[in-house]
């Protein structure tokens, strides 16, 4: 039987600075002329008559005073008539203290639990954003992030608030500010704070929501910036629990979620200075990543050698650069990533002289060229020799397209390069594999198929030699099945005994990835067996999701899970004596279909889901009349619900149409390919206490007569009704929308059109926005051409789905014949110096040289449109203009992008020219791992004689210890002591203690693992 043992801490904290002020709050004397005239004057003087609150001493009420959380939870608890009382222990709040008692109905109701440090701070102003949880809590709405969008603060709301932010907000119980903010840091006043409490009981009478006084949901409040979510879920670090029978109160919480380890390689981009200097000048050198460029410049006085020109550039770049490190290796300039990351091949660097002042930062492929696929793709499978010849001998070369292999050997004299590797076995093949071609660039080998349309995954090419134990293959002896529960097995069976020594590979792939190892064969009297332990052995548990092991001559290799059978998996072993290695293709090019004509496609996104009942229109036009349909809605369905009705309502009945929703969104998709219409648009709305009107065009904007556009929204003279509205501004390519609440009669339509205008203020670049009577006007700010797309339109907002519109997501259009390559070339600065600059062209094969004289007085723009002159005519398939101060070269005819095209200006002032860096490493990401943490923490209580027992679970070991306690000993000693029990026990773990809390660290980073648990009992 277990004892339970519990000890009451308070710990007394005398602050009386905050008694008076708070307790006026409930205590204070009759109202005052001060609310005369206020905003809320209404509901306090209904909330002064019920007793809920009075005013200060001294007869005023100060509405516009912000209050504490200890002063707010006494609104909350009185307003909802909690009673019952809950045992708290508050470090910061003492018994004798007025909010005490009003704390432990909090924690009882359940809305308020207190900070991580067992702080409850009820002295602190309480700001917009914790009533908001609070509000959300006490009312159990539904997280709603997306309603938050419109504000524009919306960025500083923290996570825990930004979803109970959204539910109030959709709600009407908290609104934003007529500028468009929220302020959810700000603090909240006492007018602000009993006119909420006051939507939100009426919110819960009109919908019979119960609140009860027990048993509610738990709700933490921030414990720092950022915190707990305002749903019911606990938080980490919360109260914790007493340990059954040992008067501890302890809590086990995973404090680190734990991940696997990925290996990377820094990025190292090489500079190297190819000559010395000649005479005096300037070197300009330029880093950048392919978004921030860093340009550093270098003085020479003409006698440095390239060594001294790298040490004085990368001198020139320290703490220059953020991520990078700078290092020179002779003449090269090495610039080495911090950090392991994914490769970036924008990464450049590039040293030029200066003389003329002319800077440009080269030039960018600003459109990549394409050739559309109108024939379609034949496929190609690539072979690639990634070692040259060692050794004399034979190496075996074959293919296969899912049937029995083609294939052919080569003689090696041991000399040859990988080059001449792949040209022999391009040669050995020839012609000889019906359907396919085969053909050697550089070190790799082109398997191209004959007839475009089609692919085929089986297609493999692999190469091996002999070696002492032949060059097997392995077989599939167990096909994997989920179904049936069985692991795939695949075995490479060895001889009984080796005719020869020497160094064989033997590599396993999965179909996507390969491992390779190496081991040695030490010939007779080595046998099978143990060759097969040696390979056993190599591989380890280095296949991730396959176990490798030996059972006599053969190397099995099992699969850890069940699954589907991979008919991919296959090992294989090779002789290494030439050198060459084991090479296997892979697919390079993908075989497809013809490209088709592009049908149109329109989407709605439905962005949230009803949250009450109502109507909601959905409006398709094409340029004409629009086809409307409606559907009800209940107020409970989702998102995609709601995208599942609209396309159901409208069917077939659009002709020439087809409409489809898939989840959230609706597609409405042209039935006739190769057309497009601009003026296909989707809409929805709600009716409202002002119906739902849209704008009209009152001028049309014209530049030759100086004319700005006019858009105008005309509302009607009164509301019939009160509730939120949003209004929605488009000009064709963005949309601004602002949420108002109409408060009903006697609200007038001006008044309403001064909400809005306010609303949208200058939020809409290019555009004004005013109220004139009932109308809000959208005025352009500049004269330009009439936009046909601008357009301003109300809905209601009362069932929560928003405003929908639609944006045309594929373009209709004829089969493509594909995109011309551009160029461009941009001039940073003008000339300050006569002199003479050289530009480049060059598209990797061919490089022309253009001299371009400057008398020293020359634009950005003049130097721009001279070098566009120097090369106008020269180059055949290329076009040359400039604009302002970039220069273009833009492909006569589409064809496939070539990545290698370049245009760069250079001087040959100090004898340096113009130097580019190359990837010499690329980058890859590494990724350390985060090792799991679990802390058990000793919060306080009573500390019993006697034994103690801990458990340590974590789905795989279960590790139990006992600890004797004295009963004298501190809540840091129990901690310290439990920590000496476990010692180095637990496999995998590592077990240390941080003053009062036992802290379990994984001793590698792995898979994080939720399930881990540590109890304490009382023997």
């Amino acid at each position: 039987m277990f004892k339970r043992i519990t000890l009451k801490i308070n710990i007394i904290i005398l602050v009386m600075s905050m008694l008076f002020v708070s307790v006026e709050v409930a205590y204070g004397q009759d109202m005052s002329s001060d609310i005369e005239g206020h905003w809320a004057q209404s509901t306090i003087i209904n909330w002064h008559s019920k007793g809920l609150i009075k005013g200060y001493s001294d007869g005023l009420f100060r509405p516009n005073n912000v209050i504490s959380r200890g002063e707010f939870m006494a609104l909350v608890n009185r307003q909802f008539q909690f009673k019952q009382l809950a045992e708290v222990h508050f470090t910061d709040l003492s018994a004798s203290e007025w909010t005490y008692i009003e704390a432990q109905k909090a924690v009882k109701a359940g809305y308020i639990q207190g900070y991580k440090d067992q702080t409850i701070r009820s002295s602190n102003l309480i700001t917009r954003q914790e009533v908001a949880v609070i509000v959300a809590s006490l009312l159990k709405l539904p997280s709603n992030e997306k309603a938050v969008i419109s504000f524009k603060d919306s960025s500083e709301f923290l996570f825990w608030s930004k979803g109970a932010i959204g539910a109030v907000f959709s709600k009407n119980i908290i609104t934003g500010y007529t500028n468009g903010t929220f302020k959810p840091a700000s603090p909240i006043t006492r007018a602000e704070a009993i006119v909420i409490l006051d939507k939100a009981f009426s919110s819960i009478k009109n919908q019979k929501i119960e609140i009860q006084d027990d048993n509610h949901p738990v709700i933490s409040l921030p414990p720092t910036s950022s915190t707990s979510n305002f749903s019911s879920a606990s938080y980490p670090g919360g109260s914790g629990s007493y340990s059954p029978g040992t008067g501890l109160r302890t809590s086990a919480i995973i404090t680190t979620k734990g991940a696997k380890a990925i290996q990377g390689r820094e990025q190292v981009i090489t500079l190297t200075i190819t000559n010395d200097v000649i005479t005096p000048g300037f070197l300009r050198a330029t880093f950048t990543d392919g978004v921030n460029p860093v340009a550093v410049y270098v003085e020479l006085d003409g006698n440095e050698s390239k060594v001294e020109i790298a040490s004085k550039v990368a001198r020139a770049f320290e703490n220059k650069l953020l991520s990078w490190n700078v290092d020179t290796q002779n003449a090269s300039i090495l610039f080495t990533a911090a950090n392991p990351s994914i490769n970036n091949d924008n990464v450049k660097a590039t040293v030029e002289s200066i003389m003329t002042g002319v800077v440009s930062r080269g030039s960018t492929i600003t459109v990549p060229g394409s050739v559309e696929n109108n024939t379609g793709t034949a496929q190609v499978v690539t072979l690639v020799i990634e070692n040259g010849a060692t050794a004399p001998g034979s190496h075996y070369i074959f293919f296969t397209d899912g049937g029995a292999p083609i294939s052919r050997s080569i003689s090696i004299t041991g000399t040859e390069s990988a080059v001449e590797v792949a040209s022999n076995i391009a040669e050995a093949f020839g012609t000889s594999i019906a359907g396919w071609s085969v053909a050697s660039d550089g070190e790799k080998v082109h398997f191209t198929s004959q007839q475009p349309g089609t692919n085929n995954e089986n297609i493999r090419v692999y190469t091996l030699e002999a070696s002492g134990v032949g060059a097997p293959s392995s077989e599939l002896t167990v096909p994997g099945n989920a179904n049936t529960n069985t692991s795939q097995i695949v075995t490479l069976s060895l001889p009984n005994s080796e005719s020869d020594g020497g160094p064989i590979g033997v590599k396993f792939t999965d179909g996507v990835s390969a491992w390779t190892v190496h081991v040695n064969m030490l010939g007779s009297p080595e046998s099978g067996s143990e060759l097969a332990d040696k390979i056993a052995t190599a591989f380890g548990s280095t296949i991730p999701d396959w176990n490798v092991s030996a059972n006599g001559t053969k190397v099995i290799f099992t699969a850890k899970l069940p699954a589907e059978n991979n008919s991919k998996a296959l090992a294989r072993l090779s002789g290494l004596n030439t050198g060459i290695g084991m090479a296997d293709s892979k697919i390079t090019t993908v075989e497809t279909e013809p490209t088709p004509d592009i049908a149109q496609v329109v989407t709605l996104a439905v962005e949230n889901g009803a949250t009450a009942p109502g109507s909601h229109y959905i409006f398709f036009t094409d340029g004409g009349a629009p086809i409307s349909r409606s559907i009800s809605i209940t107020g409970t369905e989702s998102a995609v619900e709601v995208a599942s009705n609209i396309a159901e309502a409208f069917g077939t009945s659009i002709a020439g149409w087809s409409v489809a929703s898939d989840g959230e969104k609706v597609y409405f998709t042209s039935q006739q390919p190769g057309t497009n219409n601009e003026n296909i648009r989707v809409y929805t709305l709600e009716a409202s206490g002002v119906g739902a009107p849209s704008s009209e065009l009152t001028v049309p904007g014209n530049p030759n007569t100086n004319t700005p556009q006019i858009v105008t929204l005309s509302l009607p003279n009164s509301e019939s009704d009160g509730g939120p509205i949003g209004v929605k501004f488009t000009d064709g390519v963005s949309a601004w929308t602002v949420h108002v609440n109409m408060l009903g009669s006697p609200e007038s339509g001006s008044e309403l059109a001064d909400k809005i205008a306010t609303a949208f203020g200058s939020t809409i670049p290019d555009w004004n926005v005013s109220a004139n009577g009932t109308k809000v006007i959208f005025t352009a700010k500049l004269p330009a051409e009439n936009n046909s797309k601008a357009l301003a339109r109300l809905s209601g907002l009362n069932t929560g789905i928003g405003m929908a519109d639609s944006k045309i997501t594929t373009t209709g259009a004829v089969r493509p014949e594909g995109v011309q390559q551009v160029v461009t070339l941009v001039i940073d600065s003008g000339a300050t110096a006569i002199g003479e600059i050289k530009v480049k062209y060059t598209d990797g094969a061919v490089t022309i040289l253009k001299d371009v004289s400057l008398v020293g007085t020359e634009s950005a723009e003049e130097v721009a449109s001279k070098i566009a002159n120097v090369f106008d005519m020269t180059l055949t398939d290329w076009n040359v203009s400039s604009i302002d101060n970039t220069v273009k070269f833009i492909a006569k005819v589409a064809s496939n992008n070539n990545p290698n095209l370049s245009v760069t200006i250079e001087e040959s002032t100090a004898g340096v020219g113009l130097i580019s860096s190359s990837i010499t490493t690329p980058g890859s990401e590494f990724y350390a791992g985060v090792k799991q943490v679990v802390t058990l923490k000793i919060d306080s209580g009573t500390i019993p004689s006697g034994i103690i027992k801990i458990v340590f679970q974590d789905g795989i070991h279960e590790v139990v210890k006992h600890v004797n306690l004295s009963g004298t000993v501190t809540l840091d000693g129990v901690a310290d002591r439990i920590r000496s029990a476990f010692g180095k026990a637990i496999i995998g773990w590592d077990v240390s203690n941080i003053g009062h809390n036992v802290v379990f660290t994984a001793s590698m980073p792995s898979d994080h693992k939720p399930d881990i648990k540590v109890d304490v009992y009382q023997e």
